[in-house]
């Protein structure tokens, strides 16, 4: 075993590192490690592990490294390697974790791929790969399977996964994916889904080549996306609005209409669901109340579509920490009864945003035991009465906007002693009195 990880080496790897016949296990992850990959692996006949993940390599991948059947990892994530991926690697029987994210990888996932029966992790987030997904895949015991920020096109997620009960996170945000939302309700040990930033409820034309391209960004957005997308399988969402802004920026946005979907009631079957992202496409229908049996669920995104209906009371009482279903059509009340209590369910909510919906009647009281909220969002909806005084102990509160609705009274005193404001929006309202 080799292992120089977390320094700060240069340079190219060495190419006599070859002579280290017995080596099985090389890690020189996390260093500043420029050139290619070295022909001279190649002799490392006994090679397990190869770890060369968050340098600055070049390059294509060396084909050869599908002739070393003794492979069980190969990561080679956040560098700047391109190239399509070699179809060999599709004969690497007992390979286990396969990570190529964060490169410039391009064309289509080999079919061969999708047959590796021994693959734990499957991650190629934010390369320019493109085509379908297969119909069906080989995988016995799939965990990870994460395809974030490509530009894969129409198809439908494997029927294999639908049905594993394997898959702990799965990801395909920011892709051009249409039709239903995919139907997953029998896995109970996912934790994390993410379906944002897709066409789910829309189609697009058949023959429309989309752009998702780093070489499109400036060298500090780039920068950015990389860095933030390089924690992704740490649930570090922030990537989250700069994919939204970049994708209106260079995806021509031709679509027709097709049949539009409604957001599968078996979501509520995923009871180990930590996180459910469905933002950004072009859902439907009512947002359903069993996902209130996802007790786990601590992330909750099903903004920017055009979901309808009242919110669901169910959804006040999970211990949601982001709280999104912005830019909707929904309506009524906040659910009657939390407006006699405290949320305890949502004691640890930090970011709530209803904003741009029809939501009308008063804001409860009870939001007031929302201790920890630091982003509150209600905007142009059609809101009334006074803003209530048991806001003033939300003391964590930095931003606050309530502009675009029916607030009237007077302009609370109590907001002048909320330390933590950075941000007051209460134009476009009935109220009154002196500007604080």
């Amino acid at each position: 075993m080799l292992n120089l990880a977390n320094n700060s080496f240069s340079g190219e790897i060495p190419r006599n590192i070859s002579r280290c016949s017995n080596l099985n296990y090389i890690h020189f992850g996390d260093n500043n490690l420029n050139g290619s990959i070295p022909t001279e692996l190649r002799s490392l006949n006994k090679l397990e592990k190869l770890v060369l993940l968050s340098n600055k390599l070049t390059g294509q991948v060396p084909a050869y490294l599908g002739n070393h059947s003794s492979l069980l990892v190969i990561a080679l994530g956040d560098n700047q390697l391109h190239g399509k991926i070699p179809d060999i690697f599709g004969g690497l029987k007992h390979l286990v974790f396969l990570d190529f994210a964060l490169n410039y990888f391009s064309g289509e996932i080999p079919m061969s791929i999708f047959n590796l029966s021994s693959l734990d992790t499957l991650q190629l987030i934010f390369n320019k790969l493109e085509g379908a997904l297969p119909s069906d895949v080989g995988f016995n015991s799939l965990k990870f399977f994460l395809l974030v920020g490509n530009q894969l096109m129409i198809g439908k997620v494997p029927t294999s996964i639908l049905n594993s009960t394997s898959i702990m996170e799965f990801g395909i945000d920011a892709n051009n994916f249409t039709g239903q939302v995919p139907a997953f309700g029998n896995q109970k040990d996912l934790y994390w889904l993410g379906l944002a930033e897709n066409h789910f409820g829309n189609g697009m034309l058949d023959d429309l080549k989309f752009m998702y391209s780093l070489q499109n960004c400036t060298s500090l957005e780039q920068q950015s996306w990389r860095s933030t997308a390089k924690i992704y399988r740490q649930h570090v969402q922030s990537f989250a609005a700069f994919c939204r802004r970049k994708s209106k920026e260079t995806f021509p946005q031709r679509f027709y209409s097709l049949k539009t979907c409604e957001i599968p009631h078996s979501l509520g079957n995923l009871t180990r669901l930590i996180e459910l992202d469905l933002g950004s496409n072009k859902l439907q229908g009512t947002v359903p109340s069993n996902l209130g049996s996802c007790k786990l669920l601590s992330l909750l995104y099903l903004n920017g579509n055009q979901l309808s209906g009242p919110i669901p009371k169910e959804l006040f009482e999970l211990s949601l920490i982001e709280f999104d279903l912005s830019n909707n059509h929904l309506t009524g009340y906040f659910p009657v009864g939390i407006g006699s209590g405290n949320l305890t369910g949502l004691i640890n909510l930090i970011y709530m945003n209803h904003s741009y919906n029809n939501l009308s009647g008063e804001i409860p009281s009870s939001f007031g035991t929302l201790t920890s909220l630091r982003e509150l969002y209600l905007g142009n909806n059609t809101l009334q009465g006074a803003i209530p005084a048991s806001l003033s102990s939300l003391r964590s509160l930095e931003y606050m906007d309530l502009s675009h609705n029916h607030f009237a009274g007077r302009i609370p005193k109590f907001l002048d002693e909320l330390v933590s404001l950075k941000f007051l929006n209460l134009s476009y309202n009935d109220l009154e009195g002196e500007v604080l």
